[in-house]
C-alpha cells in the first residue's frame, strides 16, 4: 500500500529526534552531574559576595544620610 502523502517535517522531527536518542547514549552521566555541581556552588558563592558588597554599601549610604 503506498503512502497518500510525504510529510517532510514529520520526517525532519523523527530523524532528529533518533540523533538526540544516540547522543543521549554518547553522554557520560557522572560528568553531567558533576559538573553541574561546580558551576552551581560558584554561582552561590559569587552570588554571596556580591549580596554582602550590596549590602555594605547601602550601610554606608545610610550612615552618610543619617550623618547630615
Amino acid at each position: 500500500m503506498a503512502t497518500r502523502y510525504y510529510d517532510e517535517k514529520k520526517e525532519r522531527v523523527q530523524r532528529a529526534r533518533i540523533r538526540a536518542e544516540k547522543q543521549e547514549e554518547q553522554i557520560e552521566k557522572g560528568r553531567f552531574t558533576s559538573s553541574w555541581k561546580e558551576k552551581s556552588n560558584l554561582k552561590s558563592s559569587s552570588s554571596s559576595w556580591r549580596v554582602l558588597f550590596v549590602l555594605f554599601i547601602l550601610c554606608l549610604f545610610t550612615y552618610w544620610i543619617l550623618k547630615f
